[in-house]
């Protein structure tokens, strides 16, 4: 399963930086950084001091290793960079928009990690894709519907991945 893992983080990175190519010069370092939100994780694992699987390589980043010391504080430390990262010229008249959609992934997140049903995990992760399409259609012409199509994008990947992991877990010759 790593190979697998490896080439659809691999597949995410090609994505992450399409997007970042076709999206305006002054928004791509804002773009780029977003390729470290898969990464984090692994950087939890580091922080605790748990090895990685091999296939993990994890980039030189010296603001998230020292982020990874404390990994409560982890995602807060990815955010206040990708904040600096905004250009500074027009990230002010998209700031509501964007913290809003940061609010938004914040309140899901808070949410489901007090999940504790399949069903109600689902249904979770079903409303934040709703919520995620309304806001595709309705911040068109604004910078956050870069952030809103990398996480729908992202959704999709995990989703891709977990149904691959379900089918090669208890996937039987019988089946075929």
């Amino acid at each position: 399963m790593t190979v697998l893992e490896q080439r659809l983080r691999e597949s995410l990175h090609r994505k992450v930086a399409e997007v970042a190519r076709c999206a305006p010069s002054v928004w791509r370092p804002a773009i780029l950084w977003c390729l470290h939100l898969w990464d984090l994780p692994a950087w939890r694992y580091k922080g605790a001091a748990l090895p990685l699987p091999t296939t993990v390589i994890l980039p030189e980043q010296s603001l998230l290793e020292t982020g990874c010391r404390e990994p409560s504080s982890l995602l807060d430390i990815w955010l206040q960079h990708w904040y600096c990262l905004w250009p500074k010229e027009s990230a002010g008249r998209w700031r509501k928009s964007l913290h809003a959609f940061i609010t938004l992934l914040r309140a899901h997140a808070d949410h489901f990690s007090t999940v504790q049903e399949t069903e109600a995990a689902i249904l979770a992760r079903n409303g934040l894709h709703q919520h995620l399409h309304l806001l595709f259609r309705t911040k068109a012409h604004q910078p956050t519907i870069i952030f809103v199509y990398l996480t729908l994008l992202a959704l999709d990947y995990e989703r891709l991945r977990g149904g691959l992991v379900v089918r090669t877990l208890y996937h039987t010759e019988a089946n075929q």
